[in-house]
């Protein structure tokens, strides 16, 4: 078993709505309070928050938006009959039990700071018996589960201040509308009308600051500075387009992280990141403090970029099976088994007019199928004037087809020349994906800004 997958760790891009996030919630009701931790493999971190009530619980979910929550076998009921009564659950949540154990306190902080590799108490402010180190560790190891990996690329775990951002209850997000209309329909809402974001990770960020507006003045008030000076002389306008040549990055950097990635993810990558001088020389234009800490997020991408551009071909298949997608120079001895593989035709051109003008028949071919190899074909009526040094490999119902001791060693020397050549590949693109992953923070934090960019320069454009 490579993956499992589950409604709430989904990373495959066929599989996901662009606009929406993948997000696992575990919740762990005790006589302390209610914790809660949000993992979605789209992050590099686990976000937790203390509850005090089955209202705020209801209130976060419906924020939140998860795929998947999970808690303890004795909750499952209750709790998809509280998340069940208010509407702003959404209708593609699954609630499901997990191994009680792993809400326990004494194993939840021992798990955390193998994990993490520290002192998690003193990272996050909890103290040993909030519920929340039970809820993160229950959601982390699901994960881990599902994916069948340490998951080592997630390396935070933050907590949440109820105060720093609006809670809305239920009733009241069913009525401002803000992503779904009391019959459920998505169109005319406050998102519909206000999203044109121009990347998926702009637009699930535009999402979440609706879901759950910014009590922090500074912030807000950064924000609006940002807005204002994009909407003099239209600026937003030229940050907008260059953005346009991005894609998923964030779930591409997701899939590079698994393990899972695939060539034309990486191409994917390769071009976003080369294009990210053209962004910062758009964001110049812009000199407040919010849109300069942005921008220095962005760079010192130069060594990535061309490395990526080195090792992966222009336009790479979709999978790696066939090969085809490391980059001629990028390794000699690849060069080398795919030259040996290239005039293996030359070579085979050769045979086959050496062998007409030796045997006289016109009609003779040689080639090569999946199940019997290479092979040389001639016609039913042609049997007669065969050599004897060819060995019948295949009967048809007009021709015969035959194998020759030269034939034999060429087609052992070529095959054993693409295998080595595919493994080589295969290896070749799997220390590909561990060199980007090395980056996976910076980046990280680059889509971050990016994101955070596509959803102001909205603002300003609405």
């Amino acid at each position: 078993v490579q993956r499992i997958v589950t409604p709430g760790t989904l990373t495959d891009e066929a599989l996901l709505d662009h606009q929406t996030n993948s997000a696992l919630l575990a919740v762990n009701r005790t006589s302390r309070g209610i914790g809660t931790a949000l993992l979605d493999l789209s992050s590099n971190d686990i976000n937790v928050r203390l509850l005090a009530s089955t209202q705020d619980l209801e209130a976060l979910v419906g924020q939140l938006q998860p795929s998947e929550i999970v808690t303890l076998t004795q909750d499952v009921g209750e709790l998809t009959t509280i998340l069940g009564a208010t509407a702003q659950v959404s209708a593609k949540a699954q609630v499901s039990a997990i191994d009680d154990r792993y809400f326990e306190q004494s194993l939840a902080l021992e798990d955390l700071a193998r994990h993490f590799d520290q002192d998690v108490l003193m990272q996050t402010g909890l103290s040993a018996t909030d519920p929340c180190l039970g809820a993160a560790n229950a959601a982390l190891t699901y994960a881990k589960d599902t994916q069948c990996q340490d998951l080592a690329f997630l390396q935070r775990i933050r907590t949440t201040d109820n105060d720093q951002n609006i809670s809305l209850d239920a009733h009241s997000r069913q009525n401002l509308e803000l992503d779904r209309r009391a019959n459920g329909d998505t169109d005319f809402t406050l998102l519909s009308l206000f999203d044109t974001t121009i990347t998926p990770m702009g637009g699930r960020l535009l999402r979440r600051w609706l879901h759950a507006p910014s009590r922090q003045l500074d912030l807000v008030m950064r924000r609006q500075r940002w807005i204002q000076e994009a909407l003099n002389g239209h600026h937003y306008e030229g940050i907008r387009q260059s953005l346009k040549p991005l894609g998923d990055l964030e779930r591409i950097l997701t899939r590079i992280n698994l393990g899972s990635a695939s060539p034309r993810d990486l191409a994917k990558l390769r071009d976003a990141v080369s294009h990210f001088p053209a962004i910062l020389d758009a964001l110049k234009v812009l000199s407040n403090e919010l849109g300069e800490a942005l921008g220095s997020r962005l760079t010192n991408f130069d060594t990535l970029a061309n490395h990526l551009a080195e090792a992966i071909v222009e336009s790479p298949p979709v999978t790696l099976r066939e090969g085809g997608v490391m980059a001629d120079g990028f390794s000699e001895e690849l060069d080398r088994l795919r030259q040996m593989t290239s005039h293996s035709a030359d070579w085979l051109a050769e045979l086959e007019q050496s062998e007409r003008d030796k045997t006289g028949i016109s009609t003779l071919k040689v080639g090569y199928n999946r199940v019997h190899g290479y092979y040389i074909e001639t016609s039913r009526a042609a049997k007669e004037s065969v050599p004897e040094d060819y060995i019948r490999r295949q009967t048809l119902k007009n021709a015969e087809r035959y194998i020759t001791p030269a034939l034999k060693a060429f087609e052992e020397d070529a095959l054993r020349s693409q295998t080595r050549s595919l493994a080589l590949e295969r290896r070749l693109f799997g220390d590909l994906l561990i060199r980007v992953a090395e980056d996976s923070a910076r980046l990280r934090d680059a889509i971050e800004a990016l994101a955070s960019t596509d959803v102001l320069a909205c603002l300003a454009e609405r």
